[in-house]
């Protein structure tokens, strides 16, 4: 009985790839035809697009369907849910990655590309145009695919020495007041010394606050920021 079952899962796993590799050709196929129908002005050469963007779209939402009955199928079958090469497809999941820049929506920078488009080995399996078009269209989605991850590497360095900077500015401003409150101190002028002190347990809260947001983000430490503020400031007294 396991080896049927073992069976019927590896036939029920590539009738899933088959169904995944035939969504992908669909959506790359059906973003070709809106493209088409932007640039002809001509109605009935308009017409004729559209009502093939309706069939591929037809298409587009069997394939999905069976690509989810297969994997329900599977899991009843033992499969994980979390299997890493056939995974949940959601409504968002099925939509074609964007290739021309006239086509790219504000906000789409910062939209997760659809798990579907991380497997392109598809392309080489396709013939004529479409092979050719899938191979271009894959080499444009790598290409911004790295550029966005370059981007968003490049945004974590700078909101960590953004976190960073904060945390010694406000450590450096509660020491500076805290100078001042103890001057004050010294020559007695109380209104002085209450204002300081004000201010100096403002940056303490401050701090505070940094070490509640920032716990646990790599690269900031808190206390290893506020010690070397104190070690610069004390090297500038000398």
């Amino acid at each position: 009985m396991a080896a049927a079952v073992m069976i019927e899962r590896q036939v029920l796993e590539e009738y899933a790839l088959e169904a995944l590799d035939e969504l992908r050709s669909l959506l790359v196929v059906s973003a070709s035809l809106k493209n088409a129908a932007q640039q002809y002005q001509n109605q009935g050469v308009g017409t004729r697009i559209r009502t093939a963007q309706r069939r591929r779209w037809r298409a587009i939402q069997y394939a999905s369907s069976t690509y989810r009955r297969t994997r329900k199928t599977l899991m009843s079958l033992g499969m994980d849910k979390n299997d890493t090469q056939l995974r949940e497809l959601t409504r968002p999941d099925v939509h074609a990655f964007v290739v021309l820049p006239s086509n790219q929506q504000l906000g789409d920078s910062r939209k997760h590309v659809s798990w579907i488009w991380e497997n392109l080995d598809f392309a080489a399996r396709q013939k004529g145009g479409v092979a050719e078009y899938c191979i271009d269209a894959y080499r444009v989605h790598w290409l911004k695919s790295h550029a966005l991850s370059l981007r968003w590497q490049e945004e974590v360095l700078l909101l960590r020495a953004e976190m960073r900077r904060t945390v010694r500015y406000f450590k450096f401003y509660e020491m500076d007041w805290t100078k001042r409150a103890a001057a004050a101190e010294a020559v007695r002028d109380n209104a002085r010394m209450a204002y300081a002190r004000k201010q100096a347990y403002r940056y303490t809260r401050l701090l505070e606050g940094c070490e509640d947001h920032f716990a646990g983000k790599e690269g900031v430490n808190v206390a290893e920021l506020c010690q070397e503020v104190v070690e610069r400031k004390h090297a500038v007294a000398r």
